[in-house]
């Protein structure tokens, strides 16, 4: 195993990194190791500028190691090396003697109380005997940098740390019991003994407050403090200390006043005589005086060299202020600025701030810059020096630019006399080279030029100050590059020159002159040579790109005549040698120099990059906001050639911007869409593209392996052509009926054919007035106002194109009107009959309503036990009209018949797609389907979808795709966008109009009835009773006479009027059901035919109302109630809320109660729930809301029973009108 160990060293660590390991160890650098058998690994803790962690692995295998400290130059660290050497010894002579032989801590829960020993001397081994080693070391290492702790609370026996990490705190609580230490924490981790949040405090505890802190909480410490505190101030011994004071801890005990103490004077034995407002008014007079003395400081800043060796790797820049001298060549009261900071007594302009901050930066005080310290790392840290100040250094010149009063020093905490006054350039000193000859040698010198004068590096004149800073004459000049600070550092620090004897001048050539030539200027002076010289020709720009890990990398090359291909971050010329003679070709700079200030310019990371050999950017820079894209397409259009882009394996991207041809065909029932999408010289098909959006992606890969990235608006602009289309084979298929969808999918349609097609269909649509006027009926019995002319259009434009659609005007608007004149003008244009599907309760309306304004349709209601199954008859007829019951019993009768139209009364009654009622109306056959409704959406979005579906097949897709589409983003997200997007799709096949926007065409008040058809159960109470009371009466009669049967009468048309409401009112005592056909109707009214209209219900039967609330409670409406029982101040609060709160939608009154003296003009709808022998009493009721403030038109109601008594109280009230 030893030897497997120092194989690993010597392969992965050169002598140097070796060397350094080995004097770690020797100096005990060793601090911890932990053995996890089960792993397999070893962690060692290792004593650096911070404590690095090295986990070493794979110990019975390949051997693997890593560290978290900075070293990054390839191979392992010392700090590895020093773990490993460790390993070997311990393993050579099995010693045990370390702390990895630690006693084993349990996992304790740090919400636990867990004891603390020998606490009475808290030292950092006692810490660190109850901690988790790495734990411990971890949180030493922060401590007080991102870890802090401070005493939040103290009290006798007691105490509350409060830790800070990141913003995140932490409380943690010590307490003394029966001479005994515990301590808990409220992050609730298991650890193994302490938690790093008790560590830090223990840490604080030592540190700050001393070994003896706790010793000193103890009761008899604080409870001599608080006497002490109360003889102060003279308060007495009995009072409570915490009603005056909180007790605080910072080295000693502080008393810190309370509300009760504020203000609070010591008494006067114990009171210093010097206190007094007038000292503290002098003072504060001493120090506006002080302020003022101060306006005239200059501030300036030392360069502080303290090194004290040849050349300094880094240096502080510390600010100073001073007053000028009479003469203002120099600075005398010089100090450095921090307290006057502090105090603020100092003017300060926005380059002094500047300035400060890189003071701050430069600090040795900086933790950030910890690895200064460490001087082995100094020695092979050029690079990493450099890139830490030449920006730095960039930005002082800058901003001392003019400046007088620069110092420079070898002195940190300096005086006066150790200033030296210097001065700094803006002049940039040019690196160049010179090749002479004697007698014996050949050599190559380095020289800089200053101020027009070249200079050898290692003349007397010059002085490396620092590795980026030469001085010359007391005069600082910053280095243009880093890889020329570096060329300068290793000449300086040479004798400036090399040679060689003169009979290897040709090696020498190749292997040193050349090569410094691609970068600094050469100048030949050889006595055996002659020198040439040329002018060369730019003839392209080439970017070579390839990567390096997670980089990719940039090289600018330049391409002259003779094919010479130059590197554009390099500043030297082409030289070449044949025999004696010397050529030197010059590179065009302002040719290059545009080249490079250009790519630069293309990304702010580039612009700070000083390397001379390539420039270089992460992949992520490249992604983020799709910076490639942009900056391709600019080195497109400066003709710059790009290689290598698609050799990239970790950078697969096409650089080249989406380009999308479409192209439009009209066929019979679709447009063709035919859509062409490429990346460049790549493409790729509609199914990848589709595959890609369902899956939210932008990333699509190319037909060459490469991938591309959709412009969002493009992303977007697909997503809704798959929406609307389906794809056969590279084309999409729109429906035609998505006309309205294809202008806003393809903004620029330039086939004129197919523009017209679409403009013809947008504009008939757009106003009714265009829409072809066709004449009503001449046999329709009741004329059309102005807005139901308009949809008996609309229905039979929708009948010339074959289009399905929805009339869904308000309830009461008159559908049943427009859609019978339709259907009159179909018996001249088809001989197939008609079907029309309706809920039961319906039948009678369409009856009466066929009857009134079309009795020339011949109409067979389809309906009763007593039907005949057989279609053979249906020609006989214009209108069929059936029930939904019947249709889903009788679907294989009537699938068998094509009909004209198949109309659906009510149509969100098929609003579920997976229902049975949907599946039956959806075979029946028919040439055309329309749809009444006043409410097409009744809960949600989806409602829609089935009765589209029904209407125009395939119009909206899959109910898959209509849910994740609209109803989904639309009711879930709120998603205005799609919302928007779908009323524009559908709006051609829906027709609403409400009464607001008609108003000006309606009466002022319209009645209607609403006729219910009684279900089985109440059917059955309301006839046993009916032939009860026929019996009775006529025994009665006959027994008794007409006259004295009155009371009996009228007793039995009461019973049969409250079963028709409904049979619960007609006993307490005795069940006769609940069913009631009125109820049904009434919800279903208020809940999907009327919108957000105020509803008025009136009834006779107090108990009835009492019901119809009970329903309303379930439903979840709101609403007002008002019978005879209302006080007037109950009265007075229902009336207004329902007139003012617009979530009050109903208002329940009884007939006599309500019928006069209140005023409901908030309301528009009426509904008479029972009928009343007087139609004066009714209409009162209806005039509630019917009155003077009404700005609404009104529409009443009659609720009647078909075969009922109350047919017969309607016909009494027509006859007793007249």
């Amino acid at each position: 195993m030893q030897n497997k160990i120092q194989t690993y060293i010597d392969k992965n660590a050169n002598s140097t990194i070796q060397k350094r390991g080995q004097n770690l160890l020797k100096k005990n650098a060793i601090k911890d190791f932990i053995i996890d058998v089960n792993k397999d690994e070893i962690t060692f803790l290792v004593q650096g500028s911070y404590v690095y962690e090295i986990n070493i692995k794979n110990l019975k295998g390949n051997l693997k190691t890593s560290c978290n400290c900075p070293y990054d130059w390839g191979g392992i660290c010392k700090h590895e090396v020093a773990s490993l050497l460790y390993l070997k010894n311990y393993l050579q002579d099995n010693s045990n003697n370390n702390s990895g032989n630690k006693k084993e801590l349990k996992n304790i829960l740090s919400s636990t109380w867990q004891e603390i020993p020998d606490f009475k001397n808290i030292s950092r081994q006692l810490i660190y005997s109850l901690s988790d080693a790495i734990l411990f070391h971890r949180t030493e290492n922060n401590y007080n940098y991102s870890f802090d702790s401070k005493l939040y609370e103290i009290k006798t026996g007691h105490c509350t740390f409060e830790t800070n990490e990141y913003y995140r705190s932490n409380n943690v609580e010590f307490k003394i019991t029966k001479d005994k230490l515990y301590s808990k924490c409220n992050c609730k981790t298991k650890n193994k003994g302490l938690c790093k949040h008790q560590i830090c405090s223990l840490l604080t505890v030592k540190d700050k407050y001393g070994h003896k802190f706790f010793k000193n909480i103890e009761k008899n410490e604080i409870e001599k403090f608080k006497k002490e505190t109360f003889d102060l101030y003279g308060i007495p011994q009995n009072e409570n200390f915490n009603d005056w004071f909180t007790l605080k801890f910072d080295n000693k005990y502080i008393a810190k006043p309370k509300e009760k103490a504020v203000g609070l004077v010591k008494i006067k034995k114990y009171r210093s005589p010097e206190i007094s407002l007038n000292n503290v008014l002098n003072r504060i007079d001493t120090t506006i005086d002080y302020k003022k003395q101060e306006d005239n400081l200059y501030i300036s800043y030392v360069f502080s060299f303290v090194e004290k060796i040849k050349t300094n790797k880094y240096f502080e820049l510390i600010e100073i202020s001073g007053k000028p001298n009479k003469n203002k060549t120099d600075l005398s009261y010089i100090k450095k600025t921090e307290n006057l900071r502090y105090y603020n007594n100092i003017s300060l302009t926005e380059e002094n701030e500047q300035l400060y901050n890189i003071c701050k930066q430069l600090s040795f005080d900086n933790k950030s810059r910890s690895f200064f310290r460490d001087e082995e790392q100094i020695e092979d840290t050029f690079l990493k020096f450099a890139k830490f100040y030449f920006h730095k250094i960039e930005i002082i010149f800058s901003l001392l630019k003019g400046k007088r009063f620069i110092y420079k020093t070898t002195e940190r905490n300096f005086y006066k006399r150790d200033l030296i006054l210097t001065k700094l350039s803006e002049k940039i000193p040019k690196l160049h080279f010179k090749v002479y000859d004697d007698e014996t040698f050949a050599y190559l010198s380095a020289y800089v030029t200053i101020n027009n004068v070249d200079i050898l590096i290692n003349s007397e004149q010059l002085n490396l100050t620092h590795i980026l800073i030469i001085e010359h004459n007391n005069t600082f000049y910053r280095i243009n590059s880093i890889k020329e600070a570096f060329t300068i550092y290793q000449y300086y620090n040479s004798s400036g020159f090399l040679k060689i004897i003169k009979s290897e001048f040709d090696t020498f050539f190749e292997d040193f002159i050349k090569p410094i030539s691609k970068y600094y200027p050469v100048e030949f002076n050889l006595s055996n040579f002659k020198n040439s010289i040329k002018q060369m020709i730019a003839k392209e720009k080439r970017l070579y790109i390839s990567e390096l890990g997670n980089f990719v990398i940039f090289n600018l090359t330049v391409i002259y005549d003779d094919k010479i291909s130059i590197n554009a971050l390099t500043s030297g010329n082409y030289i070449e040698k044949n025999k004696n003679t010397i050529k030197t070709s010059f590179r065009d700079a302002e040719f290059e120099k545009e080249f490079l200030d250009f790519f630069k310019s293309l990304h702010p990371k580039l612009k700070k990059q000083f390397r001379e050999d390539f420039l270089h950017l992460q992949i992520d820079d490249l992604l983020e906001n799709y910076w490639f894209f942009d900056a391709f397409e600019k080195i497109r259009k400066n003709n710059i050639e790009v290689f290598g882009l698609n050799n990239l394996k970790n950078f697969k991207y096409s650089t080249n911007k989406a380009k999308i041809n479409v192209n439009i065909n009209s066929e019979e029932d679709w447009f063709d869409i035919n859509i062409k999408i490429n990346f460049g010289d790549a493409s790729i098909s509609l199914k990848n593209i589709k595959k890609a959006i369902l899956k939210q992606d932008r990333f699509v890969k190319l037909d060459d392996g490469t991938i591309g990235i959709m412009p969002k608006e493009w992303f977007e602009k697909f997503e809704k052509y798959f929406r609307h289309g389906e794809i056969k084979g590279d084309k999409l298929k729109i429906s035609k009926l998505k006309f309205s969808i294809i202008e806003e999918l393809f903004k620029k349609i330039d086939y004129q054919e197919i523009f017209a097609e679409l403009l013809e269909k947008k504009e008939k649509l757009k106003q009714f007035s265009k829409i072809k006027n066709v004449r009503p009926p001449q046999k329709l019995l009741g004329k059309l106002r102005d807005y139901q002319k308009a949809g008996y259009n609309w229905l039979n434009f929708l009948d010339e194109f074959k289009w399905g659609g929805i009339l869904a005007d308000d309830m009461g608007l008159g559908k049943t009107i427009q859609i019978l004149a339709f259907l009159l003008k179909q018996k001249s244009k088809s001989k197939k009959a008609n079907l029309i599907v309706v809920p039961t309760t319906l039948l009678f309306n369409w009856k009466n309503e066929i009857e009134k304004f079309t009795p020339d349709l011949n109409t067979l209601f389809y309906h009763g036990t007593s039907r005949k199954k057989e279609i053979k008859d249906f020609k006989k007829y214009n209108l069929i009209i059936t029930t939904y019951g019947v249709m889903m019993q009788d679907i294989q009768i009537l699938r068998k018949y094509l009909f004209n139209y198949i109309i659906l009364d009510e149509s969100q009654a098929i609003k579920n797609p997976n229902s049975k009622r949907f599946k039956a109306a959806t075979i029946i056959r028919a040439s055309n389907r329309i749809a009444l409704t006043g409410t097409p959406i009744e809960n949600n979005t989806f409602d829609l979808y089935a009765q589209t579906e029904f209407l125009n097949p395939g119009f909206l897709g899959s109910q898959k795709h209509f849910k994740e589409n609209y109803s989904n983003p639309i009711d879930k997200e709120h998603d205005s966008v799609r919302a928007s997007e779908l009323q524009n799709l559908i709006s051609p096949f829906i027709l609403r109009r409400t009464k607001e926007q008609v108003a000006k065409e309606l009466p002022p008040k319209t009645e209607d009835f609403v006729y219910c058809e009684m279900e089985t159960e109440q059917r059955k109470v309301y006839d046993a009773f009916r032939n009860k009371y026929r019996n009775f009466l006529l025994n009665k009669i006959e027994d008794e006479g007409i006259g004295k049967s009155k009371i009996y009468i009228i007793e039995g048309l009461m019973k049969l009027r409250q079963i028709c409401d409904s049979p619960e009112i007609l006993s307490d005592k005795e069940d006769y059901g609940k069913e009631s056909i009125k109820i049904k109707e009434l919800t279903r009214h208020v809940k999907n035919k009327t919108g957000k209209h105020k509803i008025l219900v009136f009834s006779q039967f107090v108990k009835m109302l009492k019901i119809i609330s009970r329903e309303l409670k379930k439903e979840k409406i709101e609403f007002e109630y008002l019978d005879g029982q209302s006080s007037q101040k109950n009265r007075q609060a229902s009336v207004k809320n329902f007139q003012e709160n617009k979530n009050v939608r109903v208002f329940l009154i009884s007939l006599k109660a309500g019928g006069t003296g209140i005023n409901l003009t908030a309301a528009d709808y009426v509904y008479i729930f029972d009928p009343w022998w007087n139609p004066a009493v009714e209409n009162q009721a209806i005039d509630r809301c019917y009155r003077i403030g009404q700005d609404k038109k009104v529409i009443a109601y009659r609720m009647i029973c078909k075969n009922t008594i109350e047919e017969k109280i309607m016909k009494y009230q027509a006859k007793k009108q007249k």
